[in-house]
């Protein structure tokens, strides 16, 4: 973390460990992971969407869609409002694969839910934070292109077993 004063009184923080710094007028500061989302939408041949970033971090690698969920809402909740944002796709039943922990930004880490969706309606159309999507097999997750291979890895058997099963 490179956050070196409190954000209340500017005093110097020190780390109590990786998730809570104080400083020394007493304040805390809680380094806490945001909540995401991440869908892995397939087709009828068994391929995943992709989307390729449009914005830092990771420009230009692909990502499965998804992002930040809002306050108030649940998990399912931003799945279907982050496809829509995305993709302009409508999302039916949802399944749950797993998480992953990711570093996103310096100071912004993710908790990754990941949901599976193979029903949705729509025209696919690339928005907000998206350049282009594509079609690829399930294991370009694990390619140098995937911008988060290290973060998905060790959850990739549990999401291949997941995506077979459907």
């Amino acid at each position: 973390m490179s956050i070196t004063y409190c954000v209340e009184c500017g005093g110097l923080l020190k780390a109590q460990d990786d998730t809570v710094y104080q400083c020394v007028n007493g304040h805390l500061f809680y380094n806490n992971p945001s909540a995401a989302v991440a869908v892995i939408l397939l087709n009828d041949a068994g391929e995943v969407l992709f989307a390729k970033r449009a914005r830092e971090p990771a420009k230009g690698k692909y990502d499965l869609p998804g992002g930040f969920v809002d306050y108030g809402e649940t998990v399912y909740e931003a799945v279907k409002r982050e496809m829509r944002e995305e993709t302009s796709l409508v999302v039916g039943e949802l399944v749950l694969v797993g998480s992953a922990a990711n570093i996103y930004l310096e100071n912004v880490s993710t908790a990754d839910t990941i949901v599976l969706a193979k029903v949705w309606h729509g025209q696919l159309n690339p928005q907000d934070d998206v350049a282009a999507l594509e079609w690829k097999p399930l294991h370009f997750m694990l390619s140098d292109e995937f911008a988060w291979r290290s973060q998905y890895a060790p959850e990739f058997e549990k999401i291949k077993k997941a995506v077979e099963q459907t």
